[in-house]
């Protein structure tokens, strides 16, 4: 679901959602499902 949102939000393919997901994750050192989450309850 979050990757569907980042790609309907930012019109990107699924990989650069998922590369989204990831860069968050390692900038912010938290788990990409906990991002997923965030971005989830965001939309």
């Amino acid at each position: 679901m979050a990757r569907g949102a980042l790609m309907a939000t930012f019109t990107c393919t699924d990989e650069d959602a998922w590369q989204i997901l990831v860069r968050v994750s390692q900038h912010s050192n938290t788990k990409v499902h906990d991002v997923a989450e965030a971005v989830v309850a965001a939309t």
